[in-house]
């Protein structure tokens, strides 16, 4: 069996410390949220909460996945990273 730390809606500040975290936990991968954009205004609404709205601020800290992906694979030694969702635009 392997298992996936999905992390979410966390300061990024905290990606390699949790990486390091899970790696030393014998995880076997780590994702992180790709939500670097998105739309201002949306038809759709947010499926996880009750009023359908987004819950994070839009000035929320969100690294690009592609970056903090080689930085949190540097500081950990058998742990493999991925994205949740990779959103193309």
């Amino acid at each position: 069996m392997r298992f996936t730390y999905a992390e979410a809606m966390t300061d990024p500040k905290y990606y390699i410390p949790l990486a390091k975290a899970a790696d030393e936990a014998g995880y076997h991968a780590m994702t992180i949220p790709d939500s670097i954009a998105y739309p201002f205004e949306s038809d759709s609404s947010y499926p996880y909460t009750a009023d359908g709205k987004r819950f994070w601020p839009a000035d929320a800290p969100w690294v690009d996945p592609w970056v903090a992906i080689p930085a949190m694979a540097a500081a950990t030694e058998r742990i493999g990273f991925g994205t949740n969702v990779n959103k193309l635009s």
